[in-house]
């Protein structure tokens, strides 16, 4: 039997969503008859018959008079039309005669319906808000044709426009709530999106929950690259590349680009390869050391049931032929945020474990571990203003204080030892420009930076005498060399 990786949704729900109701209907003339459109009833769609115009109320209701043709909108763009009736559906208003959930079609329209759904709960109702309306800038959406890059497209511009985060409801899963609000059965095939991005998507943002993804597919049906945009402040923060699939060893290689504008030198980049077996299931990764000639295996051994990686086996295989196995456990906030790890051999020896909490907007507030605390503080707009991270090394304690500026640009790094030592690193727009370090409270020693082709060079070094008088300057050449030693 296939196992898929589902929201359970509760049977037919007729309640709805009130944010931001639309105006009521107009009460109805005698012969004005009235319909309801349902996913979950819909509030907010705009329609218009020969004689009406409006937008449903907050139980999904239109008028009509019989035999008009209705046709629902969102904004400009065209949902479908179908003859004005008691009751109407995604199916219904389809192009296709003979439409049914398995129709791509259908699910595309309940899958943009119930993406913009305010609150993200359709078994409460799905509430078509203006203000996220207003905001689209898409005017026609093809849904006999995959939409899943545009619904990420559609989430990302309304929350970087609005900041109403909404929740991206693919396709399938779509078409699985309309079938239990209809009573009709219905079984998803086994798709990417349906069985690999519940995944993929929370392996890569489970330490940091405030994101938006969009996607993008092949012919085929495959994903070949995802961007992952990180929330506060908006930018693009990583992309995805998938390639190379090989369906007899089911792997695909990754090249993976991280964005880091907090400092020099500002990403990283990484190639590895992915198992994805026959139904489409992230089953782990593994990574070559070509330099040590070993590999570094990571199997997925247990899920969540909403597909979040539970448990890991991790194998090195060195290249004098040893192998060592360490297994990683993971507890979740129910949106996917990782709060517990637990990482132990095959002994079963603890190696080392993590403890989290986390912000309101998704983000880490906190970690502790055997050996560190960390704990990070945030502006009124949720971008990171400071870290400060403790170390208890046993022999050595020490304090490290991270300063960011409001685009998350690295600004200084303070270090406090506990034998009170202390060393302050000054960055501006993320370059490291000059460190001073400290005897005792006094200054002993300033070093300016300069950026070399690969890494920072030394340019000059300040001494100081036990009074914090400048004692001599040494200076360098590109090359580390020194050039001058000018005495004071």
């Amino acid at each position: 039997m296939r196992r898929y990786f589902l929201v359970c949704i509760p049977a037919i729900l007729f309640s709805c969503s009130t944010e931001d109701k639309p105006d009521p209907l107009p009460k109805p003339a005698q012969n004005t008859m009235q319909g309801i459109f349902v996913d979950s009833p819909v509030s907010g769609l705009k329609y218009e018959t020969e004689t009406h115009s409006g937008f449903t109320d907050e139980n999904g209701k239109y008028n009509y008079e019989e035999g008009e043709t209705v046709t629902f909108y969102i904004g400009d763009i065209k949902l479908g039309s179908a003859e004005a009736s008691e009751e109407l559906t995604p199916i219904s208003i389809t192009s296709t005669s003979d439409a049914t959930l398995e129709t791509l079609e259908v699910q595309n329209i309940a899958a943009l319906l119930q993406t913009l759904d305010l609150d993200g709960d359709a078994t409460n109702g799905i509430t078509i808000d203006e203000e996220v309306v207003n905001a689209l800038s898409i005017s026609e959406i093809d849904f006999s044709k995959s939409i899943v890059q545009i619904l990420g497209e559609i989430a990302l511009e309304i929350f970087q426009k609005t900041n109403v985060e909404l929740k991206v409801v693919y396709p399938e899963i779509a078409a699985l709530h309309l079938a239990q609000t209809l009573g009709l059965e219905f079984e998803p095939k086994a798709t990417f999106t349906l069985n690999f991005l519940p995944t993929f998507t929370n392996y890569y943002s489970r330490d940091n929950t405030a994101v938006n993804w969009v996607h993008e597919f092949d012919e085929q049906g495959r994903l070949v690259k995802s961007r992952k945009y990180e929330k506060y402040p908006s930018r693009i923060i990583a992309e995805y590349h998938l390639s190379d699939y090989d369906e007899v060893s089911n792997l695909a290689r990754i090249d993976i680009n991280h964005y880091d504008y907090s400092r020099y030198p500002f990403g990283h980049q990484f190639t590895y390869k992915l198992e994805i077996d026959d139904e489409f299931f992230f089953r782990g990764t593994i990574i070559a050391h070509q330099d040590r000639n070993s590999e570094n295996r990571i199997n997925f051994i247990d899920y969540t049931e909403l597909g979040w990686v539970k448990k890991v086996e991790s194998k090195y295989n060195r290249a004098e032929g040893q192998t060592n196995i360490n297994i990683t456990e993971y507890d979740y906030t129910e949106k996917g945020f990782v709060v517990k790890m637990k990482k132990y051999n095959e002994a079963n020896d603890l190696i080392s474990s993590f403890q989290r909490t986390q912000t309101d907007f998704g983000e880490i507030k906190t970690e502790t571990s055997e050996m560190s605390y960390i704990e990070k503080f945030y502006r009124i707009d949720n971008t990171l203003e400071k870290v400060e991270v403790y170390r208890d090394l046993g022999d050595i304690k020490f304090e490290t204080i991270y300063e960011y500026d409001d685009l998350e640009v690295l600004k200084s790094i303070i270090t406090n030892m506990d034998d009170g030592d202390k060393r302050i690193s000054h960055y501006e727009e993320g370059y490291l420009v000059y460190s001073i370090e400290f005897k005792s409270g006094l200054i002993e020693r300033k070093i300016f930076y300069s950026l070399g082709e690969e890494h920072y060079i030394k340019v000059k070094e300040e001494y100081y005498d036990d009074n914090g008088e400048l004692k001599y300057t040494v200076y360098y050449d590109q090359s580390g060399n020194v050039t001058d030693t000018i005495y004071e």
